[in-house]
């Protein structure tokens, strides 16, 4: 049993490439979602330049009065996501992508597989893919109860991050288990960890923040993390 721990505080990250110090351009799918806005509010914070994927009928409310660029497709469109991703211009992308509406069958591991094949060809030096617990070996803490509803999705987003691991395009995988429903401020305890068995609740924008000080950081390349909080 993988019971590896390693954690992880923005104080301890280093940048993995020069290009951060003036920071990144980052391609942000789920941008126009709960925590994709968290995501973007941070990667603003940390002085990179952020694009919106987002679909043409997005409600893009969350994000008005940002200065960021929109990128507008379908990601189960490989050719709309290959056109938003032009060699060259991202270093990272971060996939907050979740399922709305009566999308249904396999939602991220085929949108997982276009981004995938585009961010390669471009050149992508990163993906950041925001997972959840019950993939990989955090099948073994899942809830049983839970499964029986979540099990499909989450058997998804296992075969997406068996995808982007099997690419050779850098990665790092960020799983977490529940998010506080309410918008609640960042507590800054939360904290990344190794351990596939660690499981805890996290408050939206301590997720967002934690997604962020990975982008581009050696520490977390190559990675999968739990993202979890020891105060809730």
């Amino acid at each position: 049993m993988n019971r590896r721990i390693l954690l992880i505080s923005a104080s301890a990250l280093v940048p993995a490439w020069s290009a951060y110090a003036d920071g990144e351009h980052v391609l942000v799918f789920g941008a126009s979602g709960r925590l994709g806005v968290a995501v973007i509010q941070s990667l603003l914070a940390a002085g990179h330049r952020a694009t919106a994927f987002v679909r043409p009928s997005s409600d893009r409310g969350g994000l008005s009065g940002m200065d960021i660029e929109y990128a507008v497709g379908d990601v189960m469109s490989a050719d709309d996501v290959k056109r938003a991703m032009p060699a060259g211009k991202y270093g990272v992308v971060i996939n907050a992508l979740s399922r709305r509406g009566n999308a249904e069958g396999a939602f991220y591991d085929v949108s997982q597989v276009h981004i995938t094949d585009a961010a390669k060809a471009a050149g992508v030096k990163q993906i950041v893919f925001i997972g959840s617990l019950g993939a990989g070996q955090s099948r073994a803490v899942y809830p049983d109860d839970r499964w029986k509803t979540y099990g499909p999705l989450l058997l998804e987003k296992d075969r997406a991050e068996q995808n982007i691991v099997a690419s050779g395009v850098g990665y790092t995988i960020i799983r977490n288990d529940q998010i506080r429903s309410k918008d609640l401020p960042a507590t800054g305890t939360a904290y990344l960890t190794e351990d596939q068995h660690a499981r805890g609740i996290i408050t939206r924008r301590d997720l967002g923040k934690l997604i962020v000080d990975c982008v581009g950081v050696e520490r977390c390349m190559n990675k999968t993390f739990h993202a979890i909080d020891r105060e809730q």
